[in-house]
């Protein structure tokens, strides 16, 4: 069964046009991730589903149910909706018990709900703490806790992590991807942080200019982008041209096989990852012009005959000077796009 559905919405502030034709499908029990720059609608796309916007056009269902379009307005407290905010919007007054409660009924059930929430997030012993005496990753837990203790039918995450230094976003993402899994609710991501995306959906719609260009699993999004543009948006590229002739293109690296037949002009999209390095004699030579080292890696930017600049992922443990001379090759079937002048 769908949980969230959107028909071609639009969203307009003044002349500005916020969201165009905007249309995805998210099944049930699924995770996914609305990715995109600043600006380019996402955030929108996320308040229209919660209810805080009214679409200009276009339909929202939710678990079947129409809850907006042109005549039709449902608003946020009647959708079983749960969100968290990039500030968390926690009370500071209330303590970690109370913000948690905040949204349910009065009643026996309610310290029990209340209870599972903090076990599934971890919590159990910082019921009686306020706000101020938490951590910024046991805040967004505890911002987690409280959207889902209402048991939402969707969930919407709008840059949560945003606020987290770099080592404690892989930490608590991984947390929050597991708490998610295991409450088994539908959720939608909005992000601009590609890694955050790719480790946690099981779906990524990516927005550019205000409409989702493209849907799919990381893998697919990753490996066959359609286009340029999304495929610079998601990770690291280089670019070479060549001249495609059916299944295979002519380039600087020598003739390399295309994952789908082409002819004439093309760009050839080549991830820092799907170039290799040659010890067989049959690669294109190379110089190092310089690398950079992250411990458990390296990036290496290599120049080629024709003055082009290439980066790969190499080996931490191998040490390449500038000026080194090297074979490099292409070890995948490469994707390419139409070159227009």
């Amino acid at each position: 069964m769908t949980a969230v559905e959107s028909q071609r919405l639009a969203k307009y502030f003044g002349k500005t046009c916020a969201v165009y034709s905007a249309s995805f499908t998210l099944p049930r029990g699924e995770f996914m991730a609305l990715l995109g720059p600043s600006g380019c609608g996402k955030t929108t796309m996320l308040r229209m589903i919660a209810g805080l916007e009214k679409p200009d056009k276009g339909k929202i269902f939710l678990d079947g149910h129409l809850v907006a379009s042109e005549e039709i307005f449902v608003p946020a407290n009647r959708r079983r909706v749960g969100m968290v905010f990039q500030d968390y919007a926690l009370f500071p007054h209330m303590t970690v018990e109370k913000n948690i409660a905040y949204g349910l009924v009065r009643g026996s059930s309610q310290k029990v709900i209340v209870d599972q929430m903090l076990e599934l997030v971890g919590l159990s012993g910082m019921k009686n703490r306020y706000p101020r005496e938490l951590s910024g990753g046991q805040q967004q837990r505890v911002a987690l806790a409280r959207a889902l203790a209402p048991q939402p039918s969707i969930l919407l995450l709008d840059e949560p992590f945003s606020n987290l230094d770099t080592a404690l976003r892989v930490q608590v993402r991984e947390e929050v991807k597991r708490i998610i899994k295991e409450a088994g609710v539908s959720t939608i991501l909005v992000t601009h942080d590609q890694d955050e995306a790719m480790s946690m959906a099981d779906t990524i719609g990516v927005m550019l200019r205000g409409t989702i260009e493209q849907i799919g699993s990381p893998r697919i999004l990753y490996e066959k982008p359609k286009s340029l543009a999304i495929a610079n948006f998601l990770g690291e590229t280089n670019h070479i041209p060549g001249e495609a002739q059916g299944n295979k293109v002519l380039t600087a690296l020598g003739e390399l096989p295309l994952q789908t037949p082409m002819q004439g002009s093309v760009e050839v999209l080549l991830r820092p990852s799907d170039l290799v390095f040659s010890s067989n004699g049959h690669g294109t030579p190379a110089m190092v012009s310089h690398t950079t080292y992250y411990g458990h890696r390296q990036t290496i930017w290599v120049k080629i005959a024709d003055a082009t600049l290439l980066k790969m992922t190499g080996d931490a443990h191998t040490d390449y000077k500038t000026g080194d001379t090297i074979q490099i090759g292409v070890k995948h079937p490469v994707v390419a796009f139409p070159r227009y002048s």
